[in-house]
């Protein structure tokens, strides 16, 4: 597998190609604007990552990499009705992990890149399924 290139908006892999569909999804609902903004995400859509776990997409991502975290598109994502990408941290608990369906996502990196919360208390915030879908009580 091919180093990850990097990028100036919030990185997401696709490492599932079994349901385009499902992919065009989650990928419109990731990039749709915000209000007036253009959505800051780029999409890793190569098929080289195809399979890959967390672990090898870590080894690939570049020690310059200035995302907090990046975005997987896994077969989870793909097979679940919600669509519950997988969000991994990559600074202060490097592979940490939590899902999280695609409409939160702009709102972690906001909250994120502000230092709002930190990736742990986002992670705490699944619900019973192990899913973010925002924090109500901060008005996410």
């Amino acid at each position: 597998m091919a180093e990850i290139p990097l990028t100036k908006g919030q990185m997401v892999i696709r490492t599932d190609f079994s349901n385009q569909e499902a992919w065009e999804k989650i990928r419109g609902i990731l990039g749709a604007p915000i209000g007036n903004f253009d959505s800051k995400v780029v999409m890793v859509d190569d098929t080289d990552y195809k399979g890959a776990t967390k672990s090898q997409l870590l080894g690939l991502v570049r020690a310059s990499c200035t995302h907090s975290f990046v975005v997987i598109v896994d077969e989870r994502a793909i097979l679940d009705p919600d669509h519950p990408v997988l969000i991994v941290d990559l600074r202060s608990s490097l592979g940490r992990e939590f899902r999280a369906i695609p409409s939160a996502v702009e709102k972690i990196e906001t909250t994120l890149s502000m230092a709002f919360m930190g990736f742990e208390h986002l992670a705490d915030a699944v619900d019973g399924s192990g899913v973010f879908r925002g924090m109500r009580e901060f008005g996410l």
